[in-house]
């Protein structure tokens, strides 16, 4: 009787041991929610990840216009010339228009301001 009560404490001492092991193993209860909560964020961020596979480039991201305004200023960098933020460069005339043509006639340049010296507006007033 008596071994069997022996028998009795040592197992459950084991069984004890076992139980504090596994608990330590995994940490408190804090962890153990932690754990659960990282698992999570690291489902999300790899379903984010996979949801833009191969989109690494600005351009995947922006509207056209602003990715057009961005390659501008880019250019304009790398070459080393000013870069006009204004909308100019959208209203822009080119030189097969017959009013580009009439101004340079009379002296006007691209850039430059209007009037006889060259003190006027520079930029198109409207679209």
């Amino acid at each position: 009787m008596y071994s069997h009560f022996i028998f009795q404490v040592l197992v459950l001492i084991i069984i004890c041991t076992l139980i504090c092991f596994n608990l330590w193993h995994l940490g408190t209860w804090e962890h153990r929610a932690r754990m659960l909560e990282m698992a999570k964020t690291e489902q999300e961020a790899s379903k984010m990840t996979d949801e833009v596979e191969g989109k690494h480039h600005i351009g995947d991201f922006l509207p056209p216009e602003e990715l057009n305004k961005f390659m501008n200023k880019y250019k304009a960098m790398q070459s080393g010339t000013p870069w006009d933020n204004s909308e100019y460069q959208e209203n822009r005339l080119t030189q097969d228009n017959v009013g580009f043509k009439m101004l340079q006639k009379m002296g006007w340049a691209e850039g430059a301001g209007l009037g006889a010296g060259g003190q006027g507006v520079v930029n198109p007033i409207g679209k």
